[in-house]
């Protein structure tokens, strides 16, 4: 198996409701075996904010599929974490292009931070070579 990473480490925030999209381009869907979204991000407990009233979804482009990273009321405390999803099937026809993750707080503070947004595509390692500009040399 055979991995690329696209990430997005522009900083957002602090603020309620933030997107940071990804851009995946390149890979072909019928050959990708997970899909794993990851968000790095703090409520920032000294603005006061708490993760409890946070809420991490991400879009897909084109098709309107949307995952849930986690829900609202499911994180607690006020420490930066990772989160992260997994997705093993069922993955979208529009996976390239840009994928947006939304962070809000239910509970108002203005106080979530997003560092960094990245989606790691685990793929075949035959499709990763027959795209390959050293392997394609050598093929007729």
């Amino acid at each position: 198996m055979a991995t690329t990473t696209f990430t997005n480490a522009t900083d957002y925030g602090p603020d309620d409701d933030i997107d940071s999209s990804v851009t995946i381009s390149g890979i072909t869907v019928s050959a990708v075996t997970n899909i794993r979204l990851e968000i790095d991000w703090t409520p920032d407990g000294d603005c006061g904010g708490d993760a409890q009233g946070g809420e991490c979804t991400v879009y897909s482009p084109g098709d309107g599929a949307y995952y849930s990273v986690f829900s609202g009321y499911s994180q607690s405390g006020t420490d930066a974490r990772t989160n992260t999803l997994d997705i093993t099937s069922s993955f979208p026809e529009g996976l390239n292009g840009a994928w947006r993750f939304n962070l809000q707080d239910y509970d108002m503070t203005g106080c979530f931070q997003v560092t960094e947004t990245r989606i790691i595509v685990t793929y075949t390692a035959v499709a990763a070579a027959a795209t390959s500009p050293a392997f394609l040399m050598f093929v007729d």
